[in-house]
């Protein structure tokens, strides 16, 4: 069905027959065959995929899935199906790819919550999938709500997820692959284990604080469980760790006994911190942030070290933000209780830098009852993340607002992996792999206004932050393959296919990161690479982009019923809106080093 030509995947051959006297293929709506939620062309392997004519007697062919020829239904049969594709004893559907997991949720914390996907089951994989090393995998956890998961394709489903509890692998800690037998549906099954050996867990420096609230100590039993809590008024904060009550101006108070300066800069440190790359369930989603920030880098000044002279980290300083995307009202849940994440920023963890903001990657304290697995991360309950703040620039404040607006749009399918491939055809000729577009997105937040500060322009004030996942390094295109950059090229289609125009597809803003990313981090490299496009200040979305049209036109004198708001040809607005996106496909090709009229 396909070869490899210099590295580049191309098609040949294999047209599936059609009638002589046969009907043109449907367009509006064709066939849907199975698809993942992105409602693109989807088949698992390359081999899923064949040429079909659209009318008989012309010579004008495209390309069809096998799922989608087999619901079209002419001249079907598994006489064809067996001579057309690889694999036609196999039936694959989509499937989200789980990222390797890194949350837990504490014991006796969870209540009645059902997480989807749920917490600390790596993914299963699948009989027709790529092999997978990690049948399962023992994360060195002393929570027995987490355990041992099996990504064979018997114990594909939650109920047949294998638990061993640590207690039982008698097993040295010096070997760290043992096999054994578990029993699954009555089934004996042969699993292999990885063990991680405590030794190797970096230990967590406590910061120690004399407890305010009333209830303090509440979660003194669980390791890790150090999260704040914050009832409705977001400026009551009490914490049973490093910082007291807020005062009314909504900046967090210093404990009566601060911690010293070794144990604050371990903090801000990211040593032995997992990247967060799981999203975090609604139900713990982070209401208020805590923004621990003793250098003032929520300034948003571009120079290194404190915005104050003589001001030291010795002396903490915090900042309560409140979130605005999603909305407040976007989780339907309970609202006696207030979720509450910290952030540390630091400007030694300075990611990137560019003309109207400033990325800092930065330890990220979760909501309770969500925590890490102690194999993850050094100090459970602590995960990184990257954190964006505008500089002290009125458009750059705009440019900020519209991104996390932006992130807040994009359906969930767009920041997740799929298995499979994806046919993008007309701009298009080779399929791309089904993969996640942006990073997932952890919130923006607004710092709550403070007395007194209604004098001062809000751009002169502390930035918002935008929290989202860490994806990499930005690409240089040409130390890419070209099927590596045909690949960056599929994320600005797939942009344009959910009507987006990202206004700055840049090298610098498209980021690499070695991959899979279902596999442990000490088994990912750069020859299975994931990408990501970042960066949406600019970005526009149709919808919104024919709102703000209209309002326009209406305020030029044009009555609102005379304007043609649809995506038809005839709609002047729509015209302009593609030679956009074909303007910014122009400008991606030159980019990523094709040719104009190239096929990618």
């Amino acid at each position: 069905m396909f070869g490899l030509t210099g590295g580049r995947r191309q098609f040949y051959g294999m047209r599936w027959p059609r009638k002589e006297d046969g009907p043109a293929l449907p367009r509006d709506p064709p066939p849907t065959g199975y698809r993942p939620p992105n409602g693109l062309i989807w088949g698992h392997d390359m081999s899923e995929f064949c040429w079909i004519m659209r009318w008989p007697k012309l010579l004008i062919q495209t390309m069809w899935s096998r799922s989608m020829i087999r619901e079209f239904g002419e001249l079907f049969s598994k006489h064809l199906e067996n001579i057309f594709f690889d694999n036609p004893h196999i039936d694959p559907k989509p499937r989200r790819r789980r990222p390797w997991p890194v949350l837990k949720a504490l014991k006796g914390k969870v209540g009645k919550v059902a997480y989807d996907p749920p917490l600390g089951f790596i993914d299963e994989g699948s009989d027709h999938d790529e092999a997978n090393s990690w049948d399962a995998v023992l994360q060195d956890s002393d929570d027995e709500e987490s355990g041992t998961y099996s990504t064979a394709p018997e114990f594909s489903s939650k109920k047949e997820c294998v638990y061993i509890p640590l207690s039982a692998i008698q097993t040295p800690w010096w070997k760290d692959v043992k096999q054994t037998l578990v029993s699954v549906s009555n089934k004996p099954r042969r699993v292999r284990f990885v063990v991680r050996r405590p030794s190797k867990v970096p230990k967590r420096k406590q910061i120690q604080a004399k407890p305010t609230s009333e209830d303090d100590g509440e979660d003194a039993d669980d390791e890790g469980d150090d999260s704040m809590d914050v009832d409705p008024n977001p400026l009551s904060v009490v914490s049973s760790g490093v910082f007291s009550d807020s005062g009314a101006d909504g900046n967090v108070s210093e404990p009566s006994e601060p911690p010293n300066a070794s144990n604050l800069s371990d903090m801000y440190s990211l040593d032995g911190i997992a990247v967060l790359q799981e999203h975090i369930p609604e139900a713990h989603f982070p209401d208020n942030l805590v923004v621990h920030d003793p250098f003032d880098v929520s300034m948003g000044h571009l120079r290194d070290g404190p915005s104050r002279p003589n001001h030291k980290p010795s002396s903490p300083a915090a900042v309560l933000y409140r979130r605005v995307y999603p909305a407040p009202g976007a989780f339907s849940r309970s609202k006696s209780r207030r979720n509450v994440g910290h952030l540390y920023l630091s400007p030694e963890n300075k990611a990137g830098i560019g003309h109207h903001s400033v990325v800092y990657a930065a330890p990220f304290r979760l909501p309770t009852p969500l925590s890490t697995f102690n194999s993850a991360s050094a100090r459970p309950g602590t995960a990184r993340i990257m954190a964006k703040v505008a500089i002290q620039n009125e458009f750059a404040r705009e440019l900020l607002r519209n991104e996390g607006e932006i992130y807040d749009s994009f359906p969930r399918f767009m920041s997740e992996e799929w298995c499979g491939w994806h046919l993008l055809s007309p701009q298009m000729q080779s399929p791309v792999p089904s993969v996640a577009v942006t990073p997932k997105f952890y919130g923006y937040y607004v710092p709550i206004e403070r007395p007194g500060d209604s004098s001062i322009p809000s751009w002169r004030q502390r930035s918002p932050i935008m929290l989202v996942e860490d994806c990499g390094k930005p690409i240089t295109a040409c130390k890419l393959s070209v099927d590596e950059r045909a690949e960056c090229y599929s994320l600005l289609m797939r942009l344009h296919f959910m009507e987006y125009v990202h206004n700055s597809f840049k090298e610098r803003n498209i980021l690499v990161q070695p991959g899979p990313l279902t596999a442990p981090p000490e088994a990912r490299s750069m020859k299975n690479p994931s990408f990501r496009v970042i960066d949406f200040g600019r970005t526009q979305l149709w919808q919104k982009h024919l709102e703000k049209e209209i309002k326009r036109l209406v305020k030029a004198g044009k009555k609102r019923e005379d304007i043609d708001t649809g995506t038809g040809q005839n709609s002047s607005i729509w015209r302009s809106y593609e030679s956009e996106m074909t303007q910014e496909m122009w400008e991606a090709r030159t980019e990523l080093l094709f040719e104009q009229l190239e096929s990618i």
